[in-house]
């Protein structure tokens, strides 16, 4: 029993020091592709969100956290908007593509900055390439360039150390998309392609708008100076097709996405493991058997009745049976039974509540019985079933 108390405080004393080791520790740094308003991490975009309204004065900066299924767009509303979308990557589907055309058409602009595929790069005659060469990649990594066409926007190369995976624009409808800005010097990477009343603008380095090269000041200015290409109105901000959007399939994955939560929950299952333990050494521990108690006084009124039934003594065995029967009048009746006279026989039968001429025929009976010198078998039973009788509706 000490052993196992012992095994099981190494237990919980193991379990808590994991508990705290993990409270404790410092968060690890995630260099995950994120993209999101709120997030401070490397690839998170709360930078260039926190600063929209410096490049959209006294407008309005919305977010949008819905599907392209479900936004809709005010018609009526004569005033366009600006629309970002930045992201690693888009493969809108022909009905997201449809809504995209038709916003662009009314005059709204479309600032997307990722790698764009499915429908919306059919549709604007889109290719982009994947920068994919070992030796080139290796010789470039901290030497990487991005510029604008206009040179009055250049006052010089942005230079920048990649972290992710590089695109550029290697085809697009040279009718009605104007270059705007080149990776490298000779890639392009920023081009605007008119749509109706409208425009989207097509960016290649959708990392530059990130945290981590927005903590430089000198190459800050690049991803601002590209938004800059939006007119001043109404702006939205696109929440819902992020790398980094929290999707929750199950309430499970809520609770392990949470540290809170998910600590509690591992807490949760070790209690229930010790319960389950405690509970089950409980559940084996052997069970005495206890006898019921032994009623000596019946035994003892059974053995003698068998004793005088094999001696074959019926005036013994009437004898006794009327001493038991004057005693229980005596000690629960409380009537005196040396003199058994009428007035006797009438408080009896007032007292046990039995009509008086039962009552006289007992005694007649017991009278008869006992001037007897032998009493038979059957004359024992009889009056025998008769005190019994006088006992059962004495006791109602």
């Amino acid at each position: 029993m000490r052993k196992d108390r012992l095994y099981i405080g190494f237990l919980v004393f193991s379990i808590l020091l994991y508990a705290v080791t993990e409270f404790l520790k410092p968060t690890p740094l995630s260099w995950a592709p994120d993209f999101t308003k709120n997030s401070s991490i490397p690839f998170g975009a709360e930078i260039v969100y926190d600063n929209l309204d410096v490049l959209f004065p006294s407008k309005s900066i919305e977010h949008n956290n819905r599907t392209l299924y479900s936004t809709d767009v005010d018609s009526t509303n004569s005033r366009p908007k600006n629309w970002i979308f930045i992201n690693n990557q888009f493969g809108f589907d022909p009905f997201e593509t449809g809504k995209l055309i038709e916003w662009a058409e009314q005059g709204h602009q479309i600032f997307i900055s990722g790698l764009v595929a499915g429908k919306l790069a059919d549709t604007l005659n889109l290719e982009l390439e994947f920068f994919f060469s070992l030796l080139d990649s290796v010789a470039k990594a901290g030497n990487q360039t991005v510029n604008f066409k206009n040179t009055l926007l250049n006052s010089t190369d942005w230079k920048y150390t990649t972290k992710t995976n590089i695109h550029h624009i290697t085809s697009f409808d040279t009718a009605k998309t104007e270059v705007l800005g080149y990776w490298n010097k000779d890639q392009v990477n920023f081009i605007k392609t008119n749509v109706g009343d409208g425009a989207f603008y097509i960016n290649s380095t959708p990392h530059l708008f990130t945290n981590y090269y927005l903590r430089n000041p000198e190459l800050a200015t690049y991803a601002f100076t590209a938004l800059s290409y939006l007119p001043i109105e109404e702006t939205i901000w696109d929440s819902y097709y992020k790398a980094g959007r929290k999707v929750a399939g199950t309430p499970m994955a809520i609770i392990l996405q949470t540290d809170g939560l998910k600590h509690a929950w591992y807490l949760a299952i070790c209690t229930l493991l010790l319960f389950m333990i405690f509970k089950a050494k409980r559940e084996q521990r052997i069970i005495p058997i206890i006898e019921p108690p032994q009623y000596w006084s019946i035994k003892f009124a059974e053995t003698i009745g068998e004793l005088y039934m094999e001696q074959g003594s019926n005036r013994e065995v009437l004898d006794k049976k009327l001493a038991f029967f004057y005693e229980y009048i005596a000690t629960h009746l409380h009537l005196n039974t040396s003199n058994k006279d009428s007035t006797f026989k009438t408080d009896l039968a007032f007292r046990s509540g039995i009509e008086k001429q039962s009552i006289l025929a007992l005694f007649d009976l017991i009278e008869l019985t006992e001037a007897s010198d032998k009493i038979t078998l059957n004359e024992l039973k009889l009056i025998t079933s008769k005190i019994d009788e006088f006992y059962k509706n004495t006791q109602r």
